[in-house]
């Protein structure tokens, strides 16, 4: 059976739970490895999440005499590297 798809700010809440478990020295190491699978897994929830809403982002950019046009938000990832 498949896992219920998380809310991307409910992953982020959980993930900034695992974190303060984690930094909790009462934690077992093996709680901890346990936690950090998961956080691995809310993260890379997360970043699918963003990688998919960026590609829908259309940036205005100011090109010479005021003119906008509309951009993808990958090419001004381009730029700013």
């Amino acid at each position: 059976m498949a896992k219920p798809k998380i809310k991307f700010e409910d992953a982020i809440l959980k993930l900034e739970e695992i974190v303060h478990k984690m930094e909790d020295q009462s934690t077992s190491l093996e709680e901890t490895f346990k936690l950090y699978k998961e956080g691995v897994s809310l993260y890379e929830t997360c970043a699918k999440t963003i990688a998919a809403i960026e590609k829908d982002v259309t940036i205005l950019v100011e090109k010479s005499k005021g003119i906008l046009t509309e951009e993808p938000f990958d090419s001004m990832e381009d730029e700013h590297e």
